[in-house]
């Protein structure tokens, strides 16, 4: 903006340069006629005139930019005057209106030294346009009530609450296709949930569609509802990791995510409905099952499995259709994660030489390529299960979210 003046008034002191007088290489005197003819006088005239409008021109342009430098002053002077919002964490001041925009909104009850109340939410969001919000972060509220205002969040895309305790969530305030149709991604943090059941503002019957990264880690939620997958949007990426659910609830399997992962949950055993379909990634590492569904007719060719930290000691034989289309060539992901499982710690000590089959007996049904311990077989197990043991347990960060989002005592 300085920049911009200095040359303004760079251009409004210039003066209009004098013509210069030509300095011919052999210079004649000329005498003027005692009597000039009429096209003499009318040329004469002509150039004057010229001279005249040019001059004119010229000083029209200058005023016309000093207007412009000055509206463009005033009004970025009165869009800086606009109060700075304490929980804007990226705060836009447009030029035009009486209200802040807020692309990122921070509302941490820890700093504020409030619980999370409605109350508190209206004197937090009460002085800045709430349709320019994109991103929303609530952290560290042991009482939280989202407030009805919520909904005014139009051009709302992530939702994050982090480290708190949600007591209500009415049906008035929450997520809908109608009031946040631009919503892409939901995460649910070291989050308390009433009951361990999703709050009415997470059930509406408009829930919004394009929403497709939902994460939900360490909170206490057990149980959906039956009508949860005629609600929530099919196809997407939801992670329920580190949760209570003892089952697999049968409205999630049929709900069809491409990428699910129930890591960290107590559950011991799979409905064959959760990989016979279009998951394509799987995730049930640290959970308590012993084996995988026995009978699967429609696994995706491009299927990824995790196990890790499971007592699966074996594989049926319809991971060999996964296996097969593989391409143990270019390993990029291994279709299977098994690190510290039973099955993991047999390879090891057949690749160690230490024994030379698996500890589980044959039995019709097991897969032929992962039960086959022959060196002949041996890079088709290393291309396939990986026992590798530097993955984070949940797919989420949690530990950096720790990190980041943790309270920070100064």
């Amino acid at each position: 903006m300085i920049s911009n003046m200095n040359n303004m008034k760079k251009l409004l002191s210039m003066k209009m340069p004098k013509r210069r007088k030509l300095k011919l290489k052999n210079q004649e005197t000329v005498i003027m006629p005692l009597n000039p003819s009429l096209s003499d006088t009318t040329d004469s005239r002509t150039q004057s005139k010229l001279d005249i409008v040019v001059a004119s021109e010229s000083r029209f342009t200058q005023i016309l930019f000093f207007l412009w430098g000055l509206a463009i002053l005033v009004v970025h002077l009165y869009a800086e005057s606009i109060t700075k919002l304490p929980q804007c964490k990226m705060q836009v001041k447009p030029w035009f209106t009486t209200e802040s925009s807020c692309s990122l909104l921070m509302l941490d009850c820890y700093e504020s030294k409030f619980s999370g109340k409605a109350s508190d939410f209206t004197t937090q969001w009460s002085n800045f346009d709430r349709k320019t919000t994109n991103r929303v972060v609530i952290r560290h509220c042991p009482n939280l009530e989202v407030p009805d205002l919520f909904t005014d969040c139009s051009q709302l895309g992530v939702l994050k609450i982090y480290n708190s305790t949600i007591t209500i969530w009415n049906k008035s305030a929450a997520l809908s296709q109608s009031y946040h149709p631009n919503l892409a991604a939901l995460y649910l943090v070291r989050v308390h949930l009433p009951n361990g059941e999703l709050p009415a503002g997470l059930l509406d019957d408009d829930f919004p569609q394009n929403l497709k990264d939902i994460e939900f880690c360490a909170t206490n939620l057990r149980s959906l509802p039956e009508d949860f997958d005629l609600k929530w949007p099919k196809f997407a990426s939801m992670y329920l990791e580190k949760c209570e659910f003892t089952e697999v609830p049968a409205s999630l399997a049929r709900l069809a995510p491409v990428d699910l992962s129930l890591a960290g949950n107590p559950i011991s055993t799979l409905p064959p409905s959760l990989i016979d379909g279009t998951v394509d990634f799987l995730h049930v590492g640290s959970t308590l099952i012993s084996e995988l569904p026995a009978s699967i007719t429609g696994a995706s060719n491009s299927f990824v499995l995790r196990v890790d930290n499971t007592n699966v000691s074996f594989f049926w034989d319809w991971i060999d259709t996964v296996v097969e289309h593989s391409d143990i060539g270019i390993v990029v992901i291994h279709p299977i994660l098994a690190t510290s499982s039973p099955y993991c710690a047999d390879l090891q000590r057949i690749y160690d030489r230490e024994q030379v089959d698996f500890s589980v007996p044959w039995s019709d049904g097991q897969s032929r390529i992962l039960s086959n311990a022959t060196m002949e077989n041996w890079p088709i197990l290393q291309a396939t299960v990986s026992c590798d043991s530097w993955w984070s347990s949940t797919w989420y960060p949690l530990d950096f979210e720790d990190v980041y989002s943790g309270i920070k005592d100064d």
